[in-house]
């Protein structure tokens, strides 16, 4: 059935990209340079920021906010009044306005080492500002967050105040940015799951990928593939590694559905091949459900449901709060589909499913910075791809790009009155600059030690497309060159509805279903009309008892039924990457069997490149903004 939805904007005062309350001062360090730099930073910041803050906190007289810029740099003395320093000291008996992050695992930094011995490090501050974080705060706390980054910036970077300790500089001050499922915090992450019922043709081969005959390319990829599964019954390991950094069901979970579903489900059964099982909740993982609650006020606009969510968030707490979001809003099993796609290409690759997002598809900088670090530490680089079916919640750009659609994002959220006078924006566009490059710096610096190892990483384009004009650039990390960037087709082989567009230089489009729309901007939901027909959606796995909801006409979420097979059809871009992490991570087994060098992220990106059909012309290739490799798992 198609499950049309009233438009439902979300309040753009009650979208976080960041964790309000939360920032980041990124420091390099020079070679040879060993301590953690930590709470010395911490005491230059408890010392004088509060210095150039209004009273009550530091007494500080603002001067009167003359222009739009100053009134969107701050600090704004009337929102800063009713906070001050709390009174109860930390831990080491200092009553500080920037006190350690409340994490469980008690990250607080991170670290990036240099070929050259040099080390960037990612330092995380809670800013303690009583009376805390209450639901009702929230917006008032992202602005005061806002200004904060903009004081720590004007202090350390544009007065060069210094860190005190030789060899160690400010590169950076950034908030702590959120990340999703792939698609962005103001739309939608793809469509909802549908099950796929008992009796719906479910044979030997169902849900295995081919690619498809008669398409220039296919035939050698289909023997790449098919190569890799012959393989896999005498040789299950081809010591290549695929890091999936996802969401992550519960391993009891998954233990479940593959004895609820051992008939009907062959890929669940592979999931825990002891010859080669799929590492769940592995190393590096958030496993804790109590990891994420600082990202429980956030979601994605899933089936355009926040507004619905503020009141939740208004009438709910605790425990209860928690479970409701999980159960209304329930992705766990977003990364084990993931996973699920790249087992059933890449049959011999260890595949490591890392929880760095909740169950609801939401994380943060401080989890997916960790979790890349001790990833790229822990395996050899040119044997590890890595699969990122999120986006990075920084709007998309990091430079000021006057008046070009989807270009002036950044901008405009970090310096709303100034970009909406064009005068003011042309006599403060050299002072917004050099601020918005620092403030996505944060995510720069990740992908920038990845680019230097030479990791090959492999992101969803995003699925932001349904409620714009045009299809938009590709999100982060999908944009940045040195990345795979992977854009949805459809089944019929034509840009999926909600994609983004990937990039030539450095993309593919392939094969992660569509869905039935109704009317841009409505929610585009898979067509259930015939469930025993293939819809246009990937087949893939799921290990819920039931499949989460979908959403009624009348924009409530209504359950989707329970789940019988282990089996759904899902869309979204998130399913396309997978597709090509597999093939990567063949083309490395590949060339390790034939003694080949190690092939550098460029080569890498050719080679995938190289499958895509070249004989392709017409609307399809400009549709997506790259080569189409076409693919298949019904």
């Amino acid at each position: 059935m198609e499950m049309a939805q009233q438009t439902q904007y979300p309040d753009q005062n009650r979208v976080y990209h960041y964790v309000p309350g939360e920032i980041c001062v990124v420091l390099t360090l020079a070679a040879g340079i060993v301590r953690d730099p930590y709470e010395t930073i911490r005491g230059r910041l408890n010392a004088e920021i509060p210095q150039v803050l209004p009273a009550p906190i530091g007494g500080f007289v603002v001067p009167a906010l003359a222009t739009e810029f100053d009134e969107d740099f701050g600090p704004t003395p009337g929102i800063w009044s009713s906070y001050r320093i709390p009174p109860q000291p930390d831990d080491d008996g200092v009553i500080a306005l920037f006190q350690p992050p409340v994490r469980p695992n008690g990250t607080r930094s991170v670290f990036l080492n240099h070929a050259d011995g040099s080390r960037t490090s990612l330092n995380f501050f809670r800013v303690s500002l009583g009376p805390g974080k209450e639901v009702a705060n929230l917006p008032e706390y992202a602005q005061l967050t806002r200004e904060l980054v903009n004081v720590v910036y004007k202090r350390f970077i544009t007065e060069n105040a210094g860190t005190g300790l030789d060899g160690v500089d400010v590169r950076a001050v950034t908030p702590n940015w959120l990340t999703f499922i792939a698609g962005s915090g103001n739309n939608s992450p793809g469509t909802p799951a549908l099950g796929i019922p008992s009796g719906a043709g479910i044979d030997a081969t169902f849900g295995q990928f081919s690619f498809k005959a008669g398409a220039a390319g296919s035939q050698d990829l289909d023997t790449l593939v098919t190569n890799q599964r012959d393989a896999a019954a005498l040789q299950p390991l081809s010591g290549v590694t695929v890091a999936v950094l996802d969401t992550c069901p519960k391993p009891t979970a998954v233990w479940r559905a593959v004895v609820a579903f051992w008939d009907e489900n062959r890929l669940l059964r592979t999931i825990i091949d002891p010859n080669n099982p799929v590492m769940i909740e592995a190393f590096p993982s958030l496993d804790a459900d109590t990891d994420f609650d600082e990202m429980i006020p956030f979601l994605p606009d899933y089936l355009g449901h926040l507004p619905g969510w503020y009141t939740t968030l208004n009438t709910l707490s605790g425990n209860a709060l928690k479970t409701w979001r999980t159960d209304n809003f329930g992705a766990a099993d977003h990364g084990l589909f993931v996973a699920g796609i790249i087992r059933d290409i890449a049959p011999r690759a260890k595949i490591s499913l890392i929880r760095v997002l909740d169950d609801a598809g939401v994380g943060d900088l401080l989890a997916i910075a960790w979790a890349i670090s001790l990833v790229a530490m822990e395996n050899s680089p040119d044997r590890l791809v890595i699969n990122l079916s999120l986006t990075l919640d920084i709007p998309f750009t990091n430079q000021l790009a006057m008046g070009h659609e989807h270009e002036d994002e950044l901008a405009k959220f970090w310096f709303p009155k100034t970009l909406a006078d064009n005068g003011a924006t042309a006599t403060f566009a050299d002072q917004m600059r050099p601020i918005l490059d620092c403030i996505g710096f944060s995510f720069d610096a990740i992908f920038a030690h990845l680019n230097d190892k030479q990791i090959v990483v492999v992101a969803a384009a995003g699925n932001d497309a349904l409620r714009l004009s045009a299809p938009p650039q590709a999100c982060l990390p999908a944009r940045y060159e040195s990345v795979l960037s992977v854009a949805s087709m459809s089944r019929d082989d034509g840009k999926s509805g909600f994609s983004n567009l990937s990039a030539p230089s450095h993309g593919v489009a392939v094969f992660g279903g569509d869905g039935k729309l109704s009317g841009r901007p409505e929610v585009v939901i898979l067509d259930d009309d015939e469930p025993v027909e293939p819809v246009d959606g990937v087949i893939g796995l799921m290990s819920a008892v039931d499949v989460p909801p979908a959403n009624s006409g009348a924009g409530v979420l209504v359950g989707a039924g329970t789940n019988e097979t282990g089996w759904v059809y899902w869309a979204g871009t998130s399913f396309s990457a997978p597709v090509i992490s597999a093939i990567a991570a063949n083309i490395k087994a590949d060339d390790m069997v034939n003694m080949l060098p190690t092939r550098s992220i460029t080569d890498m990106i050719a080679a995938v490149q190289g499958y895509a059909d070249p004989g392709l012309t017409g609307h399809f290739v400009a549709d997506v903004d790259a080569p189409v490799i076409f693919a298949d798992n019904r």
